[in-house]
């Protein structure tokens, strides 16, 4: 008659002893998931912060193309209007290379964010563009003060591509196309 206590504690030990783990295996796993979606929610932030970045910089290129291309030193004949038109272009060419280098040093300090929270992938795309800007900055500033449509659209070409290559990798580590 004594077995039967006996059986009923052990029984009773083992029960709840499945039941505390089966709970802290439970706990875990919530807890496990929920740090995912808050890394998940940072990352994603982080992505459209370089993405707003990575679009000031085409802007400001745009700027300064729009602004350089064409654009001619008015000689002493120059009416009134056209010093007024070489001076505005040279002002607002002038803001958009400011621009340019400020979105710059935002983008270097994103890819260093990236390098700690971000996807190996997606920070890999951050410091190419960042060096294709760096590429297109040293071209420029050996045919300073002439700009080259060439040069430029070459740039455009390599950078949309490599922004392109940055957004799909943003996609594949945000599982964009896997949870439509």
């Amino acid at each position: 008659m004594l077995e039967q206590p006996i059986i009923t504690f052990i029984a009773t030990i083992l029960g709840a002893a499945v039941g505390a783990l089966t709970s802290w295996l439970t706990t875990r796993s919530t807890v496990k998931a929920s740090r995912q979606d808050e890394i998940r929610e940072i990352r994603r932030t982080e992505y459209f912060n370089a993405i707003e970045i990575a679009f000031r910089i085409s802007q400001a290129f745009r700027d300064v193309a729009i602004n350089t291309g064409g654009r001619n030193e008015p000689g002493e004949d120059a009416t009134p209007a056209e010093r007024t038109d070489a001076q505005e272009r040279d002002t607002a060419s002038a803001n958009a290379i400011e621009r340019l280098f400020d979105a710059m040093d935002k983008l270097k300090l994103e890819a260093y964010r990236m390098k700690t929270i971000g996807d190996p992938s997606v920070t890999s795309c951050l410091y190419r563009l960042s060096q294709d800007v760096d590429d297109y900055l040293q071209v420029i500033k050996g045919d300073m003060p002439r700009f080259i449509s060439a040069h430029y659209q070459s740039f455009l070409d390599i950078y949309h591509e490599d922004m392109n290559a940055f957004l799909t990798s943003i996609r594949d580590d945000l599982y964009i196309d896997k949870l439509l």
